[in-house]
């Protein structure tokens, strides 16, 4: 009998290593896929609301080989293991990055949704789990950014909402440079929001010049919108501290110096489109 189980807990061993081992090999596959579109650099364009995506070197034979790829990771997660499905969900979430960045917007919607379900899955598991939020914030955004460019503004600014009350109520998430860059970029996107859709128009023209949001027809702008606006306006003005408070404690990350130029670049837009251009 002792045999018999230390056998069965070297097969057991041997198991979790080859499981290991191809959970690796998988998400692997999948970095090196997303990181072919990865520039070297990037050239910030003060007309475009948002900096332009990298380069795409991505084939859609690429993307159908990452949805075969999430197949496995599925019926890894179906387990019932909580790393699996952190892995899961990390794995959807970076295929919504691939699809999105190839412009499949519906694809990228369905692979970010995945993801969402799963992290808000393990949040009720441990609750107040610092990296689980973090991650649900940055899948929120992206979500939202996604839904935005089909023309639902309405529901992407909701998710932006979502992801910043999910970083301002994690005290461990705000007394982190991580939390505070994601709730900095969380404002910043709202303020860009319109921008995504195309309206370029300020609130006085008779007409919003864009996409048409999904299922509503275009229309003059109205109160609610002129007064949401405003209140992205004030986000912005609070992602500029959280920005500047970052790059100062860390002159040399890239990453902050993009998004303050973009932030200044959106307050900029905001203040024209709510009538005062002064403020710009």
């Amino acid at each position: 009998a002792v045999n018999s189980a230390a056998e069965a807990h070297r097969e057991h061993t041997r198991a979790e290593a080859n499981l290991q081992l191809a959970i690796r090999s998988l998400d692997g596959i999948i970095d090196n896929i997303a990181k072919r579109g990865t520039p070297h650099s990037v050239e910030l364009d003060l007309d475009e609301p948002q900096p332009p995506p990298p380069e795409t070197v991505i084939t859609a034979a690429d993307a159908e080989l990452l949805q075969t790829l999430l197949g496995f990771f599925d019926a890894f997660a179906s387990q019932n293991r909580t790393d699996l499905k952190a892995e899961t969900a990390a794995a959807h979430a970076r295929v919504g990055d691939i699809q999105q960045r190839l412009g499949r917007l519906e694809e990228a919607e369905t692979a970010y949704r995945e993801a969402l379900g799963t992290y808000e899955h393990l949040a009720m598991e441990s609750r107040g789990n610092a990296t689980c939020e973090l991650a649900r914030a940055k899948v929120l955004n992206e979500l939202a950014i996604t839904v935005s460019k089909q023309g639902d503004m309405f529901e992407a600014s909701g998710m932006h909402f979502r992801a910043t009350r999910l970083l301002e109520h994690s005290p461990a998430l705000m007394a982190s440079n991580e939390g505070k860059f994601e709730l900095a970029r969380t404002l910043n996107l709202l303020g860009s929001i319109w921008d995504r859709m195309g309206f370029s128009a300020p609130p006085t023209s008779p007409r919003r010049k864009g996409p048409e949001p999904r299922g509503n027809p275009p229309r003059p702008w109205d109160n609610r919108e002129f007064d949401m606006l405003s209140s992205y306006a004030r986000g912005t003005d609070r992602a500029l501290a959280l920005l500047h408070e970052l790059a100062d404690s860390d002159p040399g990350k890239a990453e902050y110096q993009l998004e303050l130029a973009q932030c200044h670049c959106n307050r900029a837009r905001r203040s024209w489109m709510i009538g005062k251009p002064q403020d710009a």
